[in-house]
């Protein structure tokens, strides 16, 4: 299957998604504008209509974000021994955290935007960030990450091994010296060396580069939220010079496609009348 015939399934798929997405949230909106503006009041039925329509949002945004991971990981087979990880992160109360993620963790997903290099840099330029030699520009003090010592950071010696490396969990040649820079990490599982990266690119779920006009910036204030970044779809592997240009567009494509399901989400809850005075009522 090409490049261009794995895209195409990937947007056919997400046409029929946020078609139903769309109309089905809708549906249990109206339902519960109905009663929440009734002239008989039922708190119980407000409750139920709430719940429904937060559960249908979560459920179906996880369910297609998963499955945009999958369509994802078809670009990537067979370029390396590893797959790279993919994630979706955003933010809370100024911490970045996961919301969804192709891999397990053990480490701490939550920290201050500021304390990563990567985020850091979207956060303030609104455009991606792409780095294929973390271990480098670590050492150059141009890489910051708290989950990397900078101490050892400094002791390592594998920026002499230029090129990607062939990494396996099952051969010996694994980088140990690179895990060791890893706060709390391990090189006794396949998701603990590969949580050790050395390339990432990290895509903003944003429409900061989009054309919109004055009537639905007044109406959603994103003028006043400096073009709203919803969220960051995260790709790292274990190898350097693991990515190329083309996987920025990539995960743009991406990015899109999942960031209109986080557009939907907002519109039908904290940018909702109706759901702001359901909330009050239930208080």
């Amino acid at each position: 299957m090409n490049y261009l015939r794995k895209t195409r399934k990937a947007i056919c798929y997400n046409q029929g998604e946020l078609t139903q997405y769309f109309y089905l949230a809708s549906h249990f909106h109206r339902e519960l504008k109905n009663e929440v503006y009734s002239s008989t009041v039922d708190l119980e039925r407000i409750q139920i209509l709430l719940d429904n329509l937060i559960s249908f949002l979560n459920v179906k945004f996880a369910e297609a974000v998963n499955e945009n991971f999958s369509h994802l990981a078809g670009f990537y087979k067979n370029r390396a021994n590893e797959e790279p990880r993919i994630c979706l992160k955003s933010t809370y109360d100024n911490q970045i955290v996961d919301l969804f993620r192709n891999d397990a963790t053990t480490y701490n997903t939550k920290y201050e935007c500021s304390s990563n290099t990567g985020f850091e840099y979207v956060k303030k330029n609104g455009t991606y960030y792409f780095c294929n030699d973390i271990p480098e520009k670590a050492q150059k003090g141009l890489y910051i990450n708290p989950r990397l010592d900078s101490a050892k950071i400094h002791q390592y010696s594998g920026l002499q091994k230029k090129g990607p490396t062939k990494l396996t969990i099952i051969k010996t040649n694994i980088d140990n010296e690179w895990i060791n820079c890893w706060k709390n990490s391990s090189n006794e599982s396949r998701d603990g060396i590969k949580s050790c990266y050395k390339s990432t690119i990290i895509i903003p779920l944003t429409l900061k580069n989009s054309s919109m006009s004055d009537i639905f910036l007044d109406l959603t204030n994103l003028d006043h939220e400096g073009r709203t970044i919803y969220g960051f779809l995260c790709f790292d592997h274990i190898n350097t010079d693991y990515f190329c240009i083309d996987d920025i567009d990539l995960g743009y494509i991406f990015a899109d496609l999942i960031s209109l399901y986080m557009i939907a989400r907002k519109n039908f809850t904290e940018r909702s009348a109706t759901y702001k005075k359901a909330q009050s009522m239930l208080r």
